[in-house]
């Protein structure tokens, strides 16, 4: 499979979960910081397949991205829309039931959605990706997911779900925030070969 061609844009990530008000702004955050920080001009974006639109993040989640020296300043939450999707180049969702709601809304969209924990498990099976620098980055890692998917054995359905620590302790949402700080390491790490 080719990775995407949008003639020079920038690769662009949208991640997904219920509100967009905790797990997938948390991962928006995180993600943007990281590729910026390897000097990656991505796009990254979050979404809600229940959200409304202009919502401020939760104060938890937004108290866990400051304590870790992330600044969420000025962001609010976007609802869930066909042309949100047709527009990433890649969607990373919190659970199966959001991959689902994506790829229904969006059917071309099925090659490159993928659960986040997925997508970070199967970047694991991705060897260093010498070549993938600058524009070409996003789309070689891409296309080196999908290939990876077509040969590692899938897990059981649920397994790579992140938990909502909605209506929670500040505990689930520290825990949230790790394992999407975790993901987000792994899913990044076959572009950091120099092969």
């Amino acid at each position: 499979m080719k990775p995407i061609d949008r003639a020079g844009a920038p690769f662009t990530v949208l991640v997904v979960c219920t509100a967009n008000q905790c797990r997938s702004p948390m991962a928006e955050i995180l993600l943007r910081d990281a590729v910026r920080a390897r000097g990656l001009d991505w796009v990254i974006t979050s979404a809600g397949t229940r959200a409304v639109d202009g919502e401020p993040m939760h104060p938890k989640a937004r108290a866990v991205l400051v304590e870790r020296g992330h600044d969420p300043s000025g962001w609010t939450s976007t609802a869930l829309t066909p042309k949100l999707i047709e527009h990433a180049d890649l969607v990373l969702t919190a659970e199966s039931l959001h991959r689902s709601e994506v790829v229904t809304l969006a059917p071309a969209a099925l090659t490159r959605s993928f659960l986040m924990l997925q997508f970070a498990r199967l970047a694991g099976h991705v060897p260093p990706l010498s070549d993938a620098r600058g524009p070409k980055a996003g789309p070689l890692l891409l296309d080196a997911v999908l290939d990876a998917r077509a040969h590692v054995q899938p897990v059981p359905p649920g397994s790579e779900d992140v938990d909502d620590p909605i209506g929670r302790r500040m505990r689930a949402y520290r825990v949230c925030a790790d394992v999407l700080q975790a993901a987000v390491e792994a899913l990044l790490q076959p572009l950091r070969g120099e092969g």
